[in-house]
């Protein structure tokens, strides 16, 4: 059966608390498309877990490449291209998105722009820069959040095949944005490369500052202001305690369903 979007998260056994939430978001918006989870081979959820996941209407296998701390490194940013490609494969899939597990839709205006554009590679637009790429310009690169974002299908062996011939980015990329960073990032590898295989036209930038405001610190951000934006990244175990992060994404989903009731009252 073809579905036009899959979605697919990197787990490990830490994330289930956030996980079961946002997948419950996802589903309320994608309802007819496909979610999988993609689990950590060395720290896996449980057995329960699993069985929970599984409960809730995501299809479950684990991977084999390490995920180098926070999904960095050459390893890792292939095995994310692979287990994304065998995602859209399964379900056919036009357009194969990542999605993190401490992120949460709140309302469908990701949904509308993503419909708007369904070819095309989408990403969410940083909140630290709004300079386009240029041909040969790389100081004008523009990076997505790893957080969300989607690429053709039949476009990702090829944006594997582009980071893997020019990988030093360390050549290629302005170095405030590396500065730091001592494995390659996933987020600013993937964007890069999207964007020499598919170039400009045919990738799609969503900015984050209106309708689209990324809630990054969610934790920090008041419920009642979190429910007004389109998507919010909770900064899994960044900004608060793993428990504090927890409690904040079940009342945002008891948010959603009530929002749900109200409007089928």
């Amino acid at each position: 059966m073809k579905s036009n979007f899959s979605f697919t998260y990197f787990s490990f056994v830490r994330d289930y608390s956030l996980l079961k939430n946002s997948i419950q978001s996802l589903k309320f918006w994608f309802p007819e498309s496909p979610i999988f989870v993609v689990d950590d081979f060395q720290n896996p959820m449980t057995k329960e877990q699993i069985f929970h996941i599984k409960f809730l209407g995501a299809r479950y296998r684990t991977s084999k490449f390490k995920r180098g701390g926070n999904l960095n490194g050459e390893e890792c940013i292939c095995g994310i291209l692979d287990e994304m490609k065998i995602s859209a494969d399964l379900c056919k899939s036009d357009i194969s998105f990542k999605i993190d597990c401490d992120t949460f839709l709140f309302n469908d205006s990701i949904k509308k722009e993503v419909l708007k554009r369904r070819n095309k590679s989408v990403f969410l637009r940083r909140l630290d820069g709004r300079k386009s790429i240029e041909e040969g310009e790389v100081e004008n690169f523009e990076t997505g959040f790893g957080m969300f974002y989607g690429l053709p299908s039949n476009k990702i062996n090829d944006i594997k095949e582009e980071f893997m011939r020019d990988k030093s980015l360390e050549s290629r990329i302005p170095s405030p944005i590396l500065e730091g960073n001592e494995y390659l990032p996933e987020d600013i590898c993937i964007t890069y490369a999207c964007f020499k295989v598919i170039g400009e036209s045919g990738i799609t930038l969503l900015d984050l500052y209106d309708k689209f405001f990324l809630g990054w610190r969610g934790n920090e951000t008041p419920l009642s202001e979190c429910s007004k934006m389109g998507i919010v990244h909770f900064g899994q175990r960044c900004f608060g305690t793993q428990r504090e992060i927890e409690t904040k994404m079940f009342q945002s989903l008891k948010l959603l369903y009530r929002r749900r009731g109200k409007r089928n009252g």
